[in-house]
């Protein structure tokens, strides 16, 4: 039973979801007919992550209500429910979960538990402040990481999750000297070739280190980082994160100013394109944060100039009006018919005739389409 938990954890990590779940399911029934709860819990602990991982997020949820019923106060189990909230962009049930996490790691006992929770803010909150573009919480997670540095019962995979998130930190603040310190730790301790996620909280190395050595100024050591990070995910199947790594690759070949070597056209051509696939992937996923991200960017990647104040008014692609430019732009954003007729304060079938009018003057069949038109003509 325990092998079977812990060659499933190994491979998600290796990026093998189909047999580490085969795994999952052994360890799972095994653990049932024992009614062994600890080794239950750890299983639907590693579900939980599996399924982050793969953007499947009902079957996400199932495992953390199982691990909850299991123990109410699961440090990890909090940390990823609030983690998903926020990927969702419901910040405030995310938030929810956070204070319960800190609530839950004030109350545990200074021993081997402790040490396992405290990874829990440390891997989470850096990815939620990326997702949110708030630092708030972020003290609450150095001063984690550093008890968890200090704790005699640390482990290498404890460190090592640690140092990911204080670099994922680095990058949002621009720390250039704390960037290198993690980019030092965590390219000393990547294997050679070859591509890791975190099992529980679906955090992949290289997508880490592309970033810090984007922060670093080094677009052709980022690049490398990227390019195997999408390889990894696309193989894994794990969308969520490849989406994320399409979004940073992009951002990096777009606004990479200062990077050695410099943008080039052929970069932003490749930028375009990983933009299209991260805008598709957070739609399917309903990623909302991401997709606001996306589009932001398709905008600045555009070819399509942007009218400014003062300026004449724009004359709009394939005879759109300006309304029907204001109806595409919240069509980009994810916004339900309903949720555009209460934002522009118009009739449900207002928007109705405008997004008809919109799909057959561009040529467009879907809403997915609709967004990539928007962002290829600067209207996003």
């Amino acid at each position: 039973m325990w092998a079977a938990g812990c060659l499933s954890a190994v491979l998600i990590s290796l990026g093998d979801p189909e047999k580490a779940q085969s795994y999952l399911q052994a360890d799972v029934a095994i653990a049932e007919r024992m009614r062994y709860r600890l080794a239950l819990f750890y299983a639907f602990s590693h579900s939980e992550g599996l399924f982050l991982s793969l953007g499947d997020w009902e079957s996400s949820r199932e495992a953390m209500e199982g691990t909850l019923r299991l123990n109410p106060n699961s440090a990890g189990t909090l940390a990823r429910l609030s983690l998903l909230e926020h990927t969702l962009g419901h910040f405030d049930q995310g938030n929810a979960y956070l204070e319960r996490l800190q609530e839950v790691i004030s109350l545990v006992p200074a021993n081997w538990s402790q040490t396992y929770a405290l990874v829990a803010p440390c891997a989470v909150i850096p990815q939620i402040g990326y997702i949110t573009g708030s630092a708030e919480h972020f003290d609450f997670a150095r001063a984690a990481a550093q008890a968890l540095f200090s704790s005699p019962y640390r482990t290498p995979l404890h460190t090592w999750k640690a140092s990911l998130g204080l670099g994922l930190m680095a990058v949002q603040q621009g720390d250039r000297a704390a960037a290198q310190e993690q980019y030092s730790i965590l390219h000393a301790s990547r294997p050679p070739s070859l591509a890791l996620v975190d099992a529980y909280y679906s955090l992949p190395t290289d997508r880490i280190l592309g970033l810090l050595a984007q922060t670093l100024g080094d677009l052709d050591k980022a690049t490398e980082y990227f390019e195997d990070a999408l390889a990894f995910c696309r193989k894994a199947g794990y969308r969520p994160q490849l989406a994320w790594t399409c979004h940073d690759y992009a951002e990096a070949l777009i606004v990479g100013a200062g990077l050695k070597p410099a943008p080039t056209l052929g970069n932003r051509e490749k930028a375009i394109s990983l933009l299209d696939e991260a805008l598709k992937i957070s739609q399917e996923l309903g990623m909302r944060p991401l997709m606001e991200r996306v589009v932001k960017l398709q905008q600045e990647a555009g070819s399509q100039p942007v009218g400014a104040h003062g300026r004449a008014p724009l004359q709009y692609p394939d005879g759109l009006t300006g309304r029907e430019v204001e109806v595409l732009r919240l069509i980009a954003l994810g916004r339900s018919n309903r949720k555009i007729a209460e934002e522009l304060v118009i009739s449900l079938n207002t928007v109705f005739r405008h997004v008809s009018n919109i799909f057959n003057k561009t040529g467009v069949a879907n809403r997915a389409e609709a967004a990539t038109y928007a962002a290829r003509h600067g209207l996003a």
